[in-house]
């Protein structure tokens, strides 16, 4: 990251009210191929903030341009907390940036990581992010769901033996896998273009799990070992999927494996879909104009992409 959009992200978060968590992420924080010099993403952040409402208040009365007015009228409803309760500001123009701002309390986007819940926010910060500000419980959360990501990924391949590009990009489609968007409101290419500017920083990311090796080497798995690590995941499995997993530990007949592999793929669609349905929905209803221009323009990225 450039340094002068470094200190504009940081300037902004200063002049916002006070939040617990903030994070970057995405094509606007890291340098990703498909775009130019004049067709500039937004820079996403997310904030986590101990009152919703009394940091929008605040906020409104300091810098209401970050609002429609449609927005700034509902932004306190209780659409606000449908769903995945966090809502985006969309196109904040600030120090020559435009910025998107997601907020959301603070122990509700903990609650949701510790619950995988809707991964929502697991897939986000399974993938690089630029971190501003932090909580201890948040520090731990982010190292345990690297884990999480990593595990679930490397039971998801199709083989025992792999490379760390497929399994990154086995990482990076966790959370986009089963999305609306892919139906033509995203860039055609945007797992390549991602990975092919940030592999090493999805390298650092992962370093742990795979030391000594480099990106030309194969990588290989024990799926018993995978399996059991399915266990250990916050994932709320239904009781036939837990039982089917720890059949599989006893008994890894490759057909029940394969039905297990595709019942997770069909979950983590389910879930990811339902996730960005109700957000989508959500974010129409509280800033119908703003929502229609950003959905308008995401489609736009889909045709001009190759």
């Amino acid at each position: 990251m450039k340094p002068e959009k470094e200190q504009a992200i940081k300037k902004f978060i200063s002049k916002r009210p006070k939040c617990d968590i903030a994070f970057g992420y995405g094509s606007g924080v890291f340098d990703q191929k498909g775009y130019t010099s004049t067709d500039t993403p937004q820079i996403d952040l997310i904030l986590g903030v101990g009152d919703f409402n009394a940091w929008h208040q605040e906020n409104i009365k300091n810098n209401p341009g970050d609002y429609s007015d449609t927005l700034r009228k509902n932004i306190t409803s209780p659409l606000a907390k449908l769903g995945v309760p966090i809502v985006y500001q969309n196109y904040i123009q600030d120090q020559n940036y435009q910025f998107k701002v997601g907020t959301i309390e603070t122990k509700a986007m903990l609650n949701d990581i510790k619950t995988y819940n809707s991964n929502f926010f697991n897939g986000r910060l399974q993938k690089p992010v630029y971190l501003i500000q932090s909580i201890a419980e948040f520090d731990k959360l982010i190292e345990r769901n690297h884990d999480w990501g990593y595990e679930l990924a490397t039971f998801l391949m199709s083989s025992d033996i792999y490379t760390k590009t497929q399994l990154y990009q086995t990482i990076y489609k966790l959370s986009y896998i089963g999305q609306l968007r892919n139906l033509g409101f995203e860039d055609k290419n945007k797992c390549k273009n991602t990975l092919d500017n940030q592999q090493e920083l999805f390298d650092n990311m992962y370093a742990k799990y795979f030391a000594g090796t480099t990106s030309g080497y194969y990588l290989t798995r024990d799926i018993k070992d995978s399996l059991v690590q399915l266990l250990d995941l916050p994932i709320p499995y239904s009781k036939e999927t837990q039982k089917l997993i720890k059949d599989c530990i006893w008994n890894p007949d490759e057909r029940k494996i394969l039905y297990l592999r595709k019942m997770l793929i069909d979950y983590l669609k389910q879930m990811n879909r339902d996730t960005e349905a109700i957000l989508a929905v959500k974010q129409l209803l509280l800033d119908p104009k703003t929502s229609l221009t950003y959905t308008l323009n995401k489609r736009k990225k889909y045709l001009n992409s190759k």
